[in-house]
């Protein structure tokens, strides 16, 4: 039974002789990769022709923004 809580000393991670950090590492990485590589395709077929529904406009407006700048966080 003492073998089971062995577990969650840091010792038995590091042990070079246990594979359990590596697998589990490798478990991890791939659970995570599913669901980036999901994103990477999806974002991949938006990529298609794109279809504006919106018709351009007769006037085009223009507008400015400023931006305030402090040196050292003061005026």
């Amino acid at each position: 039974m003492s073998n089971i809580f062995n577990i969650f000393s840091i010792d038995w991670w590091m042990d070079e002789s246990n594979n359990a950090l590596q697998m589990t590492d490798s478990v991890l990485f791939l659970l995570l990769a599913i669901p980036v590589a999901y994103l990477f395709l999806c974002a991949l077929f938006s990529l298609g022709k794109y279809k504006n529904p919106y018709p351009a406009a007769a006037v085009q407006h223009r507008f400015l923004v400023l931006f305030t700048v402090l040196r050292n966080g003061k005026k």
